[in-house]
Order: C-alpha cells, then structure tokens, then sequence
C-alpha cells in the first residue's frame, strides 16, 4: 500500500500535533481514532464526551431530576434546565 508523502519545512508556523493530525486526515479518513460508543456506535471527538454519553444516555446514573411540568426526568441537570428552556417556555414566562 502507498501512502502520499507530504513535505515538512520547519519554517512553517505550524505545530507538529497539527501537522500529524493533517497526515492522519489525509491518510485514513477524517474518521480515523475517533472515539465511538460500542452499544450504539456513535462517535466523539473526544474520549470525555464518550464517557459523558455513557454516563447520560444509556442510564448508568438514575434520573433525579424531574421535570415539574411532564413526567419527563434527566440524570443530569443541565439537561433539565435546557428541556424546560425548550419545552416549558411558556410555562416559565407565566411564572416570572
């Protein structure tokens, strides 16, 4: 198998993370290590972000915080905050 070869001058104002992640790029895809999640094959650009998936979607933490508006409930609570700022708006313009 051949690969292209890409020339490197050291004058260039570039990084070499930058640069080995170009190669990467051009050598196996933009998909190339990414991180993905191995029950519903969902990739991440980060390995926090996979573990925040697991953590949030396939329920490794119970669901405390519920919605005082609908039966919905969220491990976390920013999600939370962000359903009722998507759902509920109404709701809460009434309130205030």
């Amino acid at each position: 198998m051949n690969f292209p070869l890409l020339a490197f001058n050291e004058d260039d104002e570039i990084s070499s993370y930058t640069f080995i992640q170009d190669n990467k790029r051009l050598l196996f895809g933009t998909d190339f290590m990414k991180p993905y999640c191995s029950i519903c094959n969902r990739q991440f650009s980060r390995l926090k972000s996979l573990r925040r998936h697991h953590q949030v979607v396939h329920a490794l933490f119970p669901k405390v915080f519920a919605c005082n508006w609908c039966p919905r409930s969220y491990n976390r609570k920013d999600n939370l905050k962000q359903h009722v700022n998507m759902c509920h708006v109404d709701v809460m313009k009434e309130n205030f």
